[in-house]
């Protein structure tokens, strides 16, 4: 978060604290491939390019990053951490030989949490980070449709199918990577309406609950996560390798806008 120039120059000392490339070891983070978006004042351009936050970018071409992946994220992991008040991170990878990731794309984010006292916790997801998971991605440990989950699927629709007649208010997002709602990745759409039918199609296994003029569907088969707290339940969906979904939907009685 931008300050004053004092925090600037922090953040300029750890990158400039990262070794040249001369003198870096394979996989390679030399302080050449980043730069810190400047001018950060209306004193240097009325017109900022870092609106409140600074943004530290990079980009480099190299041979079978693949290869040494989780060795090259740590390294970064540890690089960005010691910036002051980082807040988030995101790394996107293009691997030419990953044909079984969709545009052959990888992508890595970490967010950090802070409590009232300042404490940071870090919220990572990612895609796998060893070229073998990264060649075969059935063993990505989300892809499983258990039994046990299966069983909270079948709950939570029956759930739903007694709710007719009653409000619901959903919130769908769409994120382009997977895993990660943060709004530059994310479609978010809201709707609001009484339920007239709810059913599951078993061509398709698509779920669709119907109102007047409303038609809210998706697809039960390619659910990986679904909790339900009161009446309030969410459902998180794997679409395809980088596409995923996030459905809240909130139930009340006709009329009560007090959720």
């Amino acid at each position: 978060m931008l300050r004053d120039k004092e925090s600037i120059d922090e953040i300029q000392s750890v990158i400039d604290a990262l070794p040249n490339l001369e003198n870096d070891k394979w996989p390679f983070l030399p302080k050449d491939i980043f730069a810190l978006s400047k001018p950060i004042t209306k004193d240097g351009n009325p017109f900022q390019i870092a609106y409140r936050s600074a943004m530290i970018h990079f980009s480099m071409s190299v041979k079978q990053i693949e290869d040494e992946l989780e060795e090259w994220l740590n390294k970064f992991e540890n690089f960005f951490k010691r910036i002051p008040d980082v807040y988030e991170a995101n790394v996107d990878i293009h691997c030419l030989y990953s044909g079984n990731y969709k545009n052959g794309s990888l992508n890595y984010n970490w967010k950090a949490n802070r409590d009232k006292n300042g404490l940071v916790t870090w919220k990572y997801k990612g895609d796998p980070t060893k070229i073998e998971d990264i060649s075969n991605p059935i063993n990505f440990t989300h892809s499983f449709f258990t039994e046990e989950l299966k069983k909270q699927v079948i709950e939570n629709m029956q759930w739903l199918g007694d709710q007719i007649g009653k409000q619901i208010s959903i919130t769908d997002r769409l994120s382009t990577v997977k895993g990660n709602y943060d709004r530059h990745f994310t479609r978010t759409s809201k709707l609001e309406f009484i339920i007239e039918d709810f059913g599951v199609r078993t061509s398709g296994a698509i779920a669709r609950i119907g109102g007047a003029n409303n038609k809210f569907e998706f697809r039960t088969d390619c659910i990986r996560k679904i909790e339900r707290v009161s009446n309030y339940l969410e459902i998180e969906s794997v679409l395809d390798l980088n596409v995923s979904r996030l459905i809240n939907f909130e139930i009340r009685e006709p009329g009560d806008n007090n959720g």
